[in-house]
C-alpha cells in the first residue's frame, strides 16, 4: 500500500479528504500482521542509516523504530495531512525529533544533495510519474548516498 494521494483521478475534495482520513487511520491500526512480517528486513535495510535522512511517503510512521535515532536527522515528505498525527505520536513514542514537510515525490521540498540517504517503502508504486521521483531522489541525495528502497 502506498500513501501517495490518490493512484487514479482526483476525486473531489470532500471525498478525497474523507479517504486520506479513513486511509491514515487503517494504515495507523490494521498495518500490523504487514509490519511483524517485513520488521527483519527493515532492520537490516534501515538500521545503519547516519545523517540526514530523508522518508518519502512515511505515512504514519512505520518505519521511525528501525532507524537510529542518536545518528540520524529525519525528515518526511508526506503529501497527507492526516498521516502528520500519527507520525507525530510515534516519533514522541520513540523519543525522536522529527520534521515533517508537505510534499510528493514528484517534487520533493528539499535542497539539492542534501541526505545522506532517502528512504522509499511501498511509496513508487503509486506516486503520478516514477521517472521523475527517481529524478527526485536523485537530485537530492549527496554523492554517495544511500537509497533505502522497498517495494513489492
Amino acid at each position: 500500500m502506498s500513501n501517495q494521494e490518490s493512484c487514479t483521478a482526483a476525486p473531489s475534495a470532500g471525498v478525497a479528504s474523507w479517504r486520506q482520513r479513513a486511509f491514515a487511520w487503517a494504515l495507523a491500526h490494521l498495518n500490523a500482521k504487514y509490519e511483524k512480517f517485513v520488521a527483519s528486513y527493515k532492520l537490516k535495510l534501515l538500521g545503519d542509516l547516519s545523517g540526514c535522512v530523508l522518508e518519502i511517503g512515511p505515512g504514519t510512521g512505520a518505519n521511525l523504530r528501525y532507524l537510529p535515532k542518536d545518528r540520524i536527522q529525519w525528515i518526511g515528505v508526506e503529501p497527507t495531512p492526516f498521516m502528520y498525527q500519527y507520525l507525530e505520536k510515534e516519533a514522541a513514542r520513540l523519543g525522536m525529533q522529527i520534521e515533517v514537510r508537505n510534499g510528493i515525490a514528484d517534487e520533493l521540498p528539499v535542497p539539492d544533495s542534501s541526505a545522506d540517504a532517502v528512504v522509499c517503502t511501498l511509496v513508487l508504486c503509486c506516486v503520478k510519474d516514477q521517472r521523475r521521483s527517481i529524478q527526485e531522489i536523485l537530485r537530492v541525495l549527496k554523492p554517495g548516498g544511500k537509497l533505502a528502497l522497498l517495494s513489492t
